[in-house]
Parts: structure tokens; C-alpha cells; sequence
């Protein structure tokens, strides 16, 4: 019966894994390239020149795009969209430029999920 808890547990813990693992063939990003109060639900799939997802907050307003990760700074983003006044957040996981709360439920899912597995198998 132990062996058998065990072995679910372990079945459990390598779905996770293969869960939160991306592929790293091809990014995916939310792609809305002009500021909005709308939320975004477009999404596209990046070219390899583009290997960063990015949010930009004004005010009430956002933008998401793929974006060069060596671009991601305050100068690279006011040249490419034209925004002065701006918050910005780059990522380089699937989807990760919805919110910056998309990042925060993800990671609180999987502590979650660790403890329930630490659970289940102790």
C-alpha cells in the first residue's frame, strides 16, 4: 500500500514538473502593441529576434509585445513605442505578459501544489 502512495506521489510530482517546464522552442507572448485600458487576449508566437515578452503600464493603460530582452530598459521601450511616462516588466516564460499578478498566482499554484505533494507522500 506504501509502495503504491509512493509511486503516485512520484507520478504527481513529474506531471508538475513537466507542467511548468516550457518547451524553449518558441515564445509566446500576449501581443496588444497599443496602450489600452482593455485587457489583452491576443496572443502571438515570437520570432527568434524577439525573445522576451513585455508589459508596459501608463497610467491606466498597457501595452504587451514581444521584445528583444536586451531591449527591456526604459530607453529601448520609449524609442520602439514612443510612451514617456511608463512602468514596465519583461519576462521570458509562455505568457508571462499579461500582469504582473499572472506571475504571482503561478508561483503561489506551485508552492501550493509542492505542499500538497509533500503532504500526500509523508
Amino acid at each position: 500500500m506504501n509502495r503504491i502512495r509512493w509511486n503516485g506521489g512520484l507520478l504527481a510530482v513529474a506531471a508538475v514538473v513537466l507542467m511548468l517546464c516550457d518547451s524553449g522552442y518558441a515564445l509566446k507572448c500576449y501581443n496588444c502593441s497599443n496602450l489600452s485600458d482593455k485587457p489583452c487576449l491576443s496572443n502571438t508566437t515570437c520570432p527568434a529576434s524577439e525573445d522576451a515578452c513585455l508589459l508596459v503600464v501608463s497610467g491606466s493603460q498597457k501595452l504587451t509585445s514581444c521584445f528583444p530582452y536586451n531591449s527591456c530598459n526604459t530607453e529601448g521601450i520609449t524609442k520602439k513605442f514612443g510612451v514617456n511616462s511608463f512602468s514596465y516588466y519583461c519576462c521570458q516564460k509562455a505568457l508571462c505578459n499579461n500582469s504582473v499578478m499572472a506571475v504571482v498566482n503561478k508561483t503561489v499554484f506551485s508552492l501550493v501544489t509542492m505542499l500538497a505533494l509533500i503532504w500526500i507522500c509523508f
